[in-house]
């Protein structure tokens, strides 16, 4: 193949060549080690399509169509310690990187991101996990007002359940869908007393599929996406608060809340969502999440301590599972089984109203704390 490393323009006037340097396209490249994996981003100028293949050698080979590319920036770099090395070239109508992995036995799964616009690659394998880095965008790639905008001040709270979907219901007879409505409309008020912007998936008794609700944040470009509920159990002892964020569950307790509130789907058709769900939602759930996965954690445990100090909630702390509402949420998320609706005990509390105003004043001031830990201002 060709290759071009510059633009090259013939002049017929004076006969001669003009070489102007290449307006690159695909300009940087970072791999991070994340709790579930390595999550590869080439970022680019603009959308380009690209294809992917992996030899048998361990080399991830991004073909990228129209592309222009740096060779010398991207050559030899070794940004990861699972990155044995790194190879880029550029041919007349396509850039190439190369990345060689460590590992031999791994699975991707990848897909094309804006803000910045990049590539996302999501390596899942026994040598990529275990650590959790923060991840931080190359401010020179920012192309948008929001790429720039650090503040943490758009808030997306989503009360599980409605319209049909009663969710999970108490000895009394109450149903979760309204419990939670009101613990979320709670907690908007107190949130816009304090300057920030606030959307409610629902603000009354209606059904929204799990899909949509992840869709409002996005659509919204939110900083935190808080799913409010109640669980249940088939033992009656069970109670307390626990919060989740979007990981592999590692425990029963969190299989059994995960499949309680992923029953959603059932009540959902093609008429009631923009999109059904999909096996690949699951998957490429583990590589958006990858970005936020420390810091949905990180609030996640704020937000377990704070209902347990301010609503006396006994707390069975932080675990990970599958939620779908959580899928493709492009923020920090969480999902907050704020107590057991199947508990009596648990069950009073929630139907009393002033410790249902505790439990969201306990969410807000997790996320004023959020806000002054990674935002830095209080």
């Amino acid at each position: 193949a060709k290759l071009i490393p510059d633009e090259i323009a013939f002049s017929e006037n004076d006969l001669s060549l003009m070489i102007y340097p290449a307006r690159h396209n695909v300009v940087d490249m970072t791999v991070q080690q994340k709790l579930n994996g390595l999550l590869i981003e080439i970022y680019l100028s603009q959308q380009l399509k690209y294809d992917i293949v992996k030899t048998i050698d361990s080399w991830m080979i991004v073909n990228i169509y129209d592309g222009k590319i740096d060779t010398a920036a991207f050559i030899r770099r070794k940004p990861a310690s699972t990155v044995i090395e790194t190879k880029a070239y550029q041919f007349e109508k396509s850039a190439q990187v190369s990345i060689r992995l460590r590992g031999t036995d791994f699975t991707y799964v990848h897909k094309y991101k804006d803000d910045p616009p990049r590539i996302q690659i999501a390596v899942k394998g026994n040598a990529f996990a275990d650590t959790v880095l923060t991840y931080t965008p190359p401010e020179t790639l920012s192309t948008s007002d929001k790429s720039q905008d650090t503040l943490i001040d758009v808030i997306v709270i989503d009360p599980g359940h409605g319209g049909d979907d009663n969710g999970a219901i108490g000895p009394s007879k109450i149903k979760e869908k309204d419990i939670v409505l009101d613990i979320a409309k709670k907690l908007r008020d107190i949130l816009v007393n304090k300057n920030f912007k606030v959307i409610l998936t629902r603000d009354d008794d209606r059904f929204v599929s799990l899909a949509d609700r992840t869709d409002i944040a996005n659509e919204a470009e939110a900083d935190l996406f808080i799913s409010i509920h109640c669980n249940a159990a088939s033992n009656k002892n069970a109670g307390g608060t626990i919060v989740f964020f979007l990981a592999d569950a590692k425990t029963d307790q969190a299989r059994a809340a995960a499949a309680l509130e992923n029953s959603a789907l059932k009540y959902e058709t093609k008429t009631k969502s923009k999109r059904e769900p999909s096996d690949i939602d699951f998957i490429l759930s583990d590589m958006i999440q990858n970005e936020y996965l420390k810091e949905s954690a990180d609030f996640a445990d704020m937000i377990q301590k704070n209902i347990k100090n301010k609503a006396k909630i006994n707390s069975r702390g932080v675990d990970q599972a599958g939620f779908f509402v959580l899928n493709k949420a492009f923020m920090p998320a969480v999902l907050v089984e704020t107590a057991f609706i199947s508990n009596k005990a648990d069950e009073k509390i929630l139907r009393d109203d002033k410790k249902r105003q505790s439990i969201a004043e306990a969410i807000s001031e997790s996320i004023l704390q959020f806000k002054a830990k990674y935002e830095g201002i209080k």
